[in-house]
């Protein structure tokens, strides 16, 4: 009898391991080299890829934090110039960087402005549980790592049989809701370091060469977010900048910016609301237009699509 249970046990756990063999086998990312989630790099080059070839100015990139923060179509009201929110939920420089590499295969722009909330997000296939378990088990057997990868394969799918147009809000997510911070004040000057992470620099140097090879201006930025920023992620941000030479505004530090977190913010410090990513935005064209020769295209009426939509948002 025992050995009849012995037999059982060990079938069932050799049918479990063919099992996850199996899915880690069919959920493995083909082709995508170091992407961290393909379905979402899609997306978006996709929406980039319906716009107008050679008609955006600015590129801005990196996770929610940068599509609820820069408002293209309030840039284009103020100043006249083109830009497309290239953010998705969450991601990492690798994406950033994959993100970038696909758009300019149909866009030119002068510019990229680089949201730093991601440089703290982990690129690792690992999990951040400390579960060492699950940590071991992640790492071999894709099916732990990319246990949500139906959802890329689902949404490839649909993408392959749906067409959609020019994304009317250029990738923004605007939300007019208020939920105030209270949590007083959170840049404490101070002389530590919250490092990033290599693998996060390797993408980043990466992301500057690219830029630099494209005589793209990259300026990185760090929106106002009590939930997300601290003075030791600003002084790493700050090193990195300076060694790479590339411009570096840190919007926590601003007083002249006149954030209201009793007004500004959606979710108490973490989102900017839609009051909030107007301040930015302005201040952001501005900016931009003194660093780097931009034309004013509100007149052109190659850009009357612009105009059109710009008008509702004045």
């Amino acid at each position: 009898m025992k050995i009849k249970n012995l037999i059982k046990s060990v079938g069932f756990l050799l049918g479990l391991f063919l099992i996850l063999l199996g899915l880690s086998v069919l959920l493995r990312r083909k082709g995508d080299g170091e992407v961290y989630d393909p379905y979402a790099v899609d997306r978006k080059v996709a929406q980039i890829e319906a716009e107008t070839n050679d008609t955006l100015d600015i590129f801005f990139m990196g996770d929610s934090i940068c599509y609820s923060s820069f408002e293209p179509h309030y840039i284009w009201n103020e100043y006249g110039y083109t830009s497309f929110v290239c953010g998705t939920s969450a991601q990492r420089v690798c994406d950033t960087y994959a993100i970038l590499s696909r758009a300019l295969e149909t866009q030119t722009p002068k510019t990229v402005v680089l949201e730093a909330t991601c440089f703290y997000r982990n690129m690792s296939k690992k999990s951040d549980s400390k579960d060492l378990v699950l940590d071991e088990l992640t790492e071999r057997f894709d099916v732990f790592a990319y246990h949500s990868e139906w959802k890329n394969i689902a949404g490839r799918i649909c993408m392959k049989f749906s067409k959609r147009g020019p994304n009317k809000e250029k990738g923004f997510v605007g939300r007019k809701a208020v939920n105030p911070y209270r949590g007083g004040e959170y840049m404490i000057a101070t002389e530590e370091v919250d490092e990033i992470k290599p693998e996060v620099v390797e993408y980043l140097n990466k992301i500057d060469a690219l830029c630099d090879e494209k005589g793209i201006e990259l300026i990185v930025v760090s929106v106002p977010s009590p939930r997300n920023w601290t003075y030791e992620r600003h002084n790493a941000v700050s090193n990195w900048a300076v060694s790479a030479d590339v411009n570096y505004l840190d919007m926590n530090i601003m007083p002249e910016l006149d954030i209201d977190w009793e007004v500004d913010t959606k979710d108490g410090g973490d989102h900017l609301n839609l009051a909030g990513a107007r301040k930015v935005s302005g201040y952001i064209g501005n900016y931009i237009g003194g660093k780097v020769p931009l034309e004013d295209k509100r007149n052109d009426e190659k850009y009357s699509d612009w105009t059109y939509y710009g008008a509702e948002d004045k």
